[in-house]
């Protein structure tokens, strides 16, 4: 299996188990984040599967339950949707949209990937009961959530690239080691189980970790 796109040692990326790094393998997870949401829908292609199964493909979203489906697209893969997928629902099948996993998260959508004309030819479909996208810039375009980063560990462990001195003092943090997204889920879970009460917490507080980076 190619796992050149995540085997990176000069930024401190490994891959320990190239079978974790890929999203066929990932549990569904209760918090959410773009490949739980992907897994949850009636028709998809998964974000970062390997190979083959993360490219665009028609019997992927074809064809489209009668009753209602929820249809996850990635943003790539958009416009294709639109050409050879979107005159293929019925009139009568009713459908939710929700478009996410952008190039990068600055993306806007879905404007930042689709024409105008595109996006009208979308919006204009019968069946369509709502659109939501990540980012979302129109007004008629749901803003969808990114989610929690669970694939960032879940792809790759990773060293720490510029080593300080500072890094000495906290051992644990030289190394993050590859961890499947249920694994994740279940640590931020416990922190959350193990705080006080809302009511009981300090107020005008403020809690990060990005100064230790």
């Amino acid at each position: 299996m190619d796992t050149s796109r995540w085997s990176d040692l000069s930024k401190g990326h490994v891959v320990e188990d190239p079978a974790k790094a890929c999203a066929q393998a990932w549990p569904t997870t209760r918090l959410f984040w773009l490949v739980a949401l992907a897994r949850a829908a009636d028709r998809a292609v998964l974000p970062l599967a390997c190979g083959a199964s993360a490219d665009f493909r028609e019997e992927a979203y074809l064809p489209v339950p009668r009753g209602g489906a929820l249809l996850f697209v990635r943003s790539r893969h958009l416009v294709r949707w639109v050409e050879a997928v979107l005159p293929a629902i019925g009139n009568a099948t009713p459908f939710v949209l929700a478009t996410g996993d952008p190039e990068a998260t600055d993306y806007t959508l879905p404007e930042g990937v689709l024409s105008p004309a595109l996006v009208r030819r979308i919006l204009a479909h019968p069946s369509l009961r709502g659109w939501w996208a990540t980012n979302a810039n129109h007004p008629r375009v749901h803003r969808l959530p990114l989610g929690i980063d669970f694939h960032s560990s879940a792809l790759s462990g990773r060293v720490q690239p510029d080593l300080k001195v500072k890094h000495l003092l906290r051992p644990r943090s030289l190394y993050s080691p590859q961890e499947m997204p249920d694994a994740q889920e279940e640590k931020l879970l416990a922190v959350s189980r193990a705080l006080p009460a809302p009511h009981d917490r300090p107020r005008h507080l403020a809690w990060a970790d990005f100064h230790f980076e």
